[in-house]
């Protein structure tokens, strides 16, 4: 089905089969992702440049109390689906999420699903459902996404920037781009050496490898699972 826009927004019965629709594309209503106390700070950006209050920045930052915020953010991507109700990319023979072949089909424009989650160090998982904006007292970029997750990093590690590190999407990809940090940013891989990420280029993070700031935060990229 099609809304207005002619964005699919249910996927053909040909092709779900007798799964249920999946996740990414039911239309809930919005108290259902997002705690009360938080709708406020969705309503539209902060109106100058300055710090985000302390709401927004509990709005964007990592998991908390409520769990991790889930709020749609416009971005669509052309994809395909498996039986289980996964969505992956056009040219993905297997599903990102559980390995299962993907059947032949057409793609479809559908909601941008999460790209995957950053883990941190003492357990906070950041659901890339936007960008992330990492650093010790982060804001969002001037060229970037004005909602994007501000993850404050501890602040007694002075060695961290206050906009060290952003994670932003890219269709199906997830970059990571060093913000000019004092002490840079090392993208590592399983079995290979360390590089160390060029100020302000931006680097594919592929499942499975990890960002190490200042030489010792790690910030681990992990796959979608649903």
């Amino acid at each position: 089905m099609e809304d207005d826009d002619g964005l699919i927004t249910e996927v053909p019965a040909h092709l779900r089969g007798q799964s249920a629709p999946p996740p990414e594309l039911r239309r809930e209503p919005a108290e259902q992702h997002l705690e009360p106390a938080l709708e406020p700070a969705l309503d539209a950006p902060p109106a100058d440049h300055g710090r985000p209050t302390e709401r927004t920045q509990v709005r964007a930052g990592t998991t908390h109390a409520g769990g991790v915020l889930r709020q749609p953010t416009g971005a669509t991507v052309p994809a395909v689906w498996c039986p289980a109700g996964h969505f992956s990319p056009p040219d993905a023979p297997y599903c990102r999420c559980c390995g299962e072949p993907v059947p032949a089909q057409q793609p479809l424009r559908v909601p941008r699903p999460p790209l995957g989650a950053l883990h941190l160090p003492e357990g906070q998982r950041v659901l890339l459902d936007r960008p992330a904006v990492l650093g010790r007292r982060p804001l969002p970029l001037p060229d970037g996404d004005p909602w994007p997750h501000l993850v404050e990093l501890p602040a007694d590690l002075t060695h961290l920037s206050r906009n060290h590190v952003a994670v932003e999407l890219d269709g199906w990809h997830v970059l990571a781009r060093d913000l000019g940090s004092s002490g840079g940013t090392a993208l590592h891989a399983p079995g290979r050496p360390p590089i160390r990420l060029r100020p302000h280029d931006p680097h594919v993070l592929e499942p499975g490898q990890s960002l190490m700031l200042s030489g010792d935060f790690t910030v681990a990229f992990r796959a979608a699972t649903t």
